[in-house]
């Protein structure tokens, strides 16, 4: 995947909205990724924000959709539970939820839990080290299962 950084962001230092182009193996455009999110909730919490993932074919028809919320939390988010536990909806056709993704409540050994649109649990992708770096984190210290 390759990413296409719009020039504005690097001149006025505020950050604009991320667009990706999506590569096979021999470097040719198979998806166009755009995000659609809040100038304010990119600038100042950047980590928080709410979005939404528009990815298109290269005839330019969104077959993906994939949406948050933004959550207005403090600390780390892979700590947390409850109200600031992060849901990625991913929806394709767009309209018809297919997966939700929540970022799994563990202090030392992050993970999202991936449901399908009855909210049945399917698996669960666990990530080697928290990626805030907070303090409480405990990095040298994980067990992940496999």
């Amino acid at each position: 995947m390759s990413v296409d950084k719009q020039p504005q962001s690097m001149l006025t230092g505020f950050e604009t909205r991320n667009r990706y182009a999506v590569l096979n193996k021999d470097m040719q455009q198979i998806f166009f990724v755009q995000e659609e999110s809040s100038l304010c909730e990119r600038c100042f919490c950047p980590a928080q924000r709410g979005f939404q993932l528009h990815m298109t074919d290269n005839n330019s028809q969104e077959i993906i959709r994939m949406s948050r919320d933004f959550k207005c939390c403090t600390g780390c988010c892979w700590c947390a539970g409850g109200c600031c536990q992060m849901v990625l909806n991913v929806a394709a056709p767009v309209g018809r939820l297919v997966w939700r993704i929540k970022t799994g409540n563990s202090k030392c050994n992050p993970h999202m839990q991936v449901f399908d649109a009855a909210d049945n649990h399917l698996f669960t992708l666990w990530t080697p080290c928290c990626f805030c770096q907070a303090p409480i984190c405990c990095e040298n210290n994980i067990n992940v299962p496999y």
